[in-house]
């Protein structure tokens, strides 16, 4: 089955041939779009680049919430006395001083960032970001309510400290996680010069629209190859598989054991041919296959690859991919390529119906892996490439592109693109101007003027663009540029900056963001 979902592709329909990794496409031009489609989507960069000049460049950015603090926690001794001490207002000092068994990092950074939805209650995620985040520490609290207390457990904000406390009755340890915050986190105005990256890949992107619908359905692996959709009220569909179903068994019996999504990959090569030169030609599967897709379009229906292909071949290609915004592909496991490939062909159909705002974000989601899996295994990560040369190709700033999405603030646009920092670091390590990008992100990080949270994102994407890098003598020499410009930062933050020297002189095939 496995070998199915990897090499599932149809050379006779024009298809392009299938690499290594996860069944993308790659044309002849070294790409995994077609030449024509680069055309059209450099003609559509062109614009976007002519309205970025003309776009009003005066919109104000505030960095995200931000403060010096401790952390502490505390899962032995007399748990309920400490949490009594820290609702009281216990000094951070005298605290240390009366529970010597806590755990203390002292002098972090500490974010504050309201968390939630209008379907849930409102909360503040208060983060340390100065730790690796395998360490990284997060409490989150009722939004501008004191405490909230239950049978459960206790969690609030009182004085300076924000703290977690879990309860025995529920947990099978009692544990403090806390902060004591030496300042209240605050905010301020970004620089032009920040706010214009940002602004700049909100043009790109389109705020205004999202790969999938709101109303998007979500499927797993063995759900993209089911010809069925499950549902009674599906009827147009089903008549138009039945149709199928009866015209293809006479020239290829199917097996006995079962459904198409267990079909061998000969069958439905052959039943493919089949029908694009002989089948599809026919009145009756033409209205069928069109009332099937107005009905899936109208009622939101859950379709497959099967049917999305067919409705891309012989409907339209905007209604197949109005179909696959319509529907989430959650992976099965580490190995399973279809929620990339999924995003590829959204990316693919969006760039030859000229829907860039589409486009963009979804070959930003292939270039940032982001994917719901059920499970996802380090080892797995290596084989995930970025497709940055894609970009670069098309003539986009990729550079200011992608340090914009890098950028985290208070007051984001709505939808506004978020990158993964482990993964636009392995991007950016395939850049054509890499002399020009280290010099922008080690400016950042230098630049007193930008927030202590964006420097220190920036050392981190600095961290792992330099790991992915190929040769050894680069990594080096750049380990010696990142480390003196940690020495610029504040020395609370640039205390707590560990690289590690061995990794980077063999380099590193994971992410440490």
């Amino acid at each position: 089955m496995r070998q199915l979902i990897l090499l599932f592709a149809i050379a006779s329909i024009g298809w392009a041939s299938y690499g290594q990794e996860a069944g993308l496409p790659i044309y002849p031009n070294g790409l995994i779009y077609s030449s024509g489609t680069m055309s059209r989507l450099k003609f559509i960069v062109d614009s976007l680049q002519l309205k970025f000049r003309h776009c009003d460049l005066s919109r104000d950015y505030y960095s995200v919430r931000q403060g010096k603090g401790h952390a502490v926690s505390l899962d032995s001794g007399n748990i309920r006395m400490a949490l009594a001490d820290i609702r009281r207002g216990i000094g951070y000092e005298e605290f240390i001083k009366k529970y010597p068994q806590a755990g203390v990092d002292s002098f972090i950074l500490v974010t504050e960032q309201e968390y939630g939805n209008e379907a849930k209650e409102k909360l503040l995620r208060y983060t340390n970001q100065t730790a690796t985040q395998s360490r990284l520490e997060t409490i989150e609290i009722v939004k501008d309510r004191e405490t909230d207390s239950s049978k459960w457990g206790i969690s609030g904000k009182k004085g300076s400290w924000v703290f977690d406390y879990t309860h025995l009755l529920r947990h099978k340890d009692e544990k403090i996680k806390a902060f004591y915050l030496l300042q209240e986190p605050s905010s301020e105005k970004m620089r032009d010069v920040y706010a214009r990256l940002v602004l700049y890949t909100d043009c790109m992107t389109d705020t205004a629209t999202t790969v999938y619908y709101k109303d998007a359905n979500s499927s797993g692996r063995w759900d993209i190859f089911s010809k069925r959709t499950g549902k009674p009220s599906a009827d147009a569909q089903n008549a138009f598989w039945e149709y199928v179903d009866l015209n293809t068994k006479r020239y290829f019996p199917k097996p006995s054991r079962g459904k198409w999504k267990s079909e061998p990959l000969r069958y439905d090569s052959l039943r493919d041919v089949f029908i694009k030169d002989s089948l599809s030609s026919r009145p009756l599967f033409k209205q069928l296959l069109a009332t099937a897709v107005e009905d899936a379009l109208r009622f939101h229906r859950v379709t497959g690859d099967i049917f999305e292909r067919y409705t891309e071949i012989y409907y339209s290609r905007s209604a197949a991919l109005q179909m696959k915004r319509n529907r989430i592909v959650i992976g099965s496991c580490s190995m399973d390529p279809s929620p990339r490939n999924h995003a590829m062909k959204i990316a693919q159909l969006a760039a030859e119906t000229a829907d860039w705002s589409v486009f963009l974000k979804a070959h930003l989601d292939i270039m940032n892996d982001r994917f719901d899996r059920a499970s996802d295994g380090t080892y797995a990560w290596g084989g995930r490439k970025t497709y940055l040369k894609e970009l670069e190709d098309l003539d986009l700033d990729v550079t200011d592109l992608l340090l914009g999405i890098s950028l985290r603030m208070a007051d984001p646009s709505e939808n506004h693109y978020f990158g993964n920092i482990g993964r636009l670091g392995r991007a950016l390590a395939e850049t054509k101007d890499r002399t020009q990008l280290e010099e922008k992100i080690l400016a950042m990080i230098r630049d007193t003027t930008l927030d202590d949270y964006n420097r220190l994102i920036q050392h981190y994407l600095f961290l792992n663009y330099m790991y992915y890098l190929p040769a050894k003598e680069s990594r080096l020499t750049d380990m010696e540029k990142l480390v003196a410009a940690d020495k610029t930062m504040p020395a609370y933050i640039s205390s707590h900056l560990k690289i590690n020297h061995e990794f980077i002189d063999k380099g590193l095939t994971g992410s440490l963001w």
